[in-house]
């Protein structure tokens, strides 16, 4: 189980920092909006890449906390 919460551990870290990028590319956007089909490419990856990320993140959770109910697995 360990293994699996520094997973998700590491997984929330990553998206901390991709949420951050949104945020900049979003003000980039407000900023400058002529340069706005600049940035919107890098800010549509980043979305779908922190979708993708709290996918992962949402599915560890689950899985740790099933296993406290019905008890540790190995591999």
């Amino acid at each position: 189980m360990k293994v699996l919460q520094k997973e998700k551990s590491k997984y929330e870290g990553e998206l901390a920092i991709v949420l951050s990028e949104v945020e900049e590319y979003q003000s980039l956007m407000e900023r400058f909006p002529k340069k706005k089909d600049m940035f919107l490419t890098m800010f549509t990856e980043s979305k779908e890449y922190s979708a993708k990320l709290l996918g992962k993140i949402n599915a560890l959770s689950k899985v740790l906390l099933a296993s406290k109910t019905e008890g540790p697995f190995s591999c």
